[in-house]
């Protein structure tokens, strides 16, 4: 090891770079807080400056930020002045891993995007190279996306989230021998349920009366979340029913313009849907305190309408005793019991519908929901997850 001593030096790299904070960072988080550090020391690289920078950096952790060096590696270019700022970018990551003696470079998010960067640097480093893939892989849109998911079939090995996510990889071309299923968790503990108290608080703080039915909507606000099929599925409750509701949307927006133009329908949707009250949808958001959310929802609402890579939000809330109804489209049919009824294609607002309208008029379906969630949650504990993926880094880190 280049470290010199028993220590394995680690890059995580986080590649997201559109606006938002979503669930690999909060991941990255995770596994860093929770590797043995007398295993391994970690080091973490953005591709955007958010909110963990200084949650990582106050608990010792080096962090480095290179927006400024992405938006000189993404900026127009002529062909010739894009080899050119390939080779750069190329030297400036073997200079890193030969500066911090890595001897491993863990790609938090995808296998694909930067690789073109980071497998020479590590070949030229002979580092070893793991990649999460926290997405499900479709067919390759141009020569460019063929030729980095050909250079990712490359890497020493491949985290799938999910089952799901595994097989859209091999369906595309992603060498089987690659890859590994290692389904991210949660930590129990700091997920738990609240007890009444604490959860009347919660929804006082949120200025939500103690009459309501409060239905929480997590995720940043992008059209395949399946928003504004949810927002389509509560106009079909019935009238009383609806008016006993508030609908909390808890997301960020993209700089994509496309993420900018589906927001903003939205919330020219929401505007048409009133309760005794006011709105029956509020925008909240990026939010940083989750478990508040949660704990003040009668139910949580998660509605892809692709197939979703794994689904940490219904994870989160079934670990928190929250009543879940779930896209059974991708990662979350993975978390409950087969048939089970709690999952629903949100692309059919009738069936949708019928699913919210039985458990918000059931005061005890909610009830058994909830007794039942944390068994559902405890089967993906984060221990387990991170002690998995610190068998990833053993297996390579001599090799």
């Amino acid at each position: 090891m280049r470290s010199g001593s028993d220590i394995s030096n680690v890059l995580i790299v986080e590649t997201c770079e559109d606006g938002t904070v979503g669930g690999s960072h909060r991941l990255l988080y995770d596994l860093v807080k929770r590797l043995d550090r007398t295993r391994f020391r970690s080091f973490v690289l953005f591709h955007q400056t958010n909110l963990y920078v200084d949650l990582l950096s106050k608990s010792g952790v080096t962090v480095y930020c290179w927006d400024d060096i992405r938006r000189r590696e993404q900026a127009p270019a002529n062909p010739f002045e894009r080899v050119r700022r390939l080779f750069a970018g190329i030297r400036r990551r073997v200079a890193l891993i030969r500066d911090l003696q890595i001897d491993i470079v863990h790609l938090n998010n995808t296998p694909t995007f930067t690789i073109e960067y980071w497998l020479p640097a590590c070949r030229l480093t002979h580092t070893r190279l793991v990649a999460h893939m926290r997405g499900l892989m479709k067919s390759a849109p141009d020569r460019l996306d063929g030729v980095r998911r050909y250079l990712a079939g490359h890497c020493d090995e491949i985290l799938s989230m999910s089952a799901v996510v595994s097989d859209s990889a091999i369906r595309v071309g992603i060498p089987r021998r690659r890859i590994s299923v290692v389904y991210d968790g949660v930590d129990l503990s700091e997920w738990a349920p609240w007890n009444e108290e604490r959860r009347d608080d919660a929804r006082r703080s949120l200025d939500i009366p103690a009459d309501k039915l409060v239905v929480l909507i997590p995720g940043n606000l992008k059209r395949w979340k399946g928003q504004q099929d949810a927002i389509e599925s509560f106009r079909m409750l019935p009238r009383e029913l609806r008016l006993r509701c508030r609908v909390l949307l808890a997301g960020g927006t993209a700089y994509d313009p496309e993420d900018q133009i589906y927001a903003a329908g939205l919330r020219t949707l929401a505007d048409t849907l009133y309760t005794e009250g006011g709105p029956l949808v509020t925008f909240l958001g990026s939010c940083q305190d989750m478990p508040l959310l949660y704990a003040s929802a009668d139910l949580v609402v998660h509605c892809s309408t692709d197939p979703e890579p794994w689904g940490m939000v219904v994870l989160e809330a079934l670990a928190m005793g929250r009543p879940v109804i779930a896209s059974s489209l991708g990662g979350p049919s993975e978390m409950f019991p087969q048939g089970s009824e709690m999952l629903v294609d949100p692309r059919d607002h009738r069936a949708f519908a019928s699913a919210l309208e039985k458990v918000l008029a059931n005061d005890s379906v909610r009830k058994d929901l909830a007794v039942n969630a944390r068994q559902h949650a405890s089967r993906f504990d984060c221990r387990t997850s991170t002690e998995q993926i610190a068998q990833v880094y053993s297996r390579h880190r001599d090799t």
